[in-house]
């Protein structure tokens, strides 16, 4: 399955009528921009926010342009 199927399948879930939540481990930029709500975990701390959000932040930026 390529990156691409599993964002489009994501989509389709959040297009979807019924309400569900999803837990997605991923450093993949292309999965992250399709999330709602994106959980940085880092240095014992969590941030919430989105990605486009996130992108401000330079430890975030170095974690998904790997």
């Amino acid at each position: 399955m390529t990156e691409a199927r599993i964002a489009e399948g994501l989509r389709e879930l959040r297009a979807g009528e019924r309400q569900v939540t999803l837990v997605v481990v991923t450093t993949s930029p292309t999965l992250l921009a399709v999330a709602d709500e994106v959980v940085l975990v880092g240095d014992g701390a969590l941030r919430r926010a989105t990605h486009a959000e996130l992108l401000a932040d330079d430890s975030y930026r170095a974690v998904v342009s790997r």
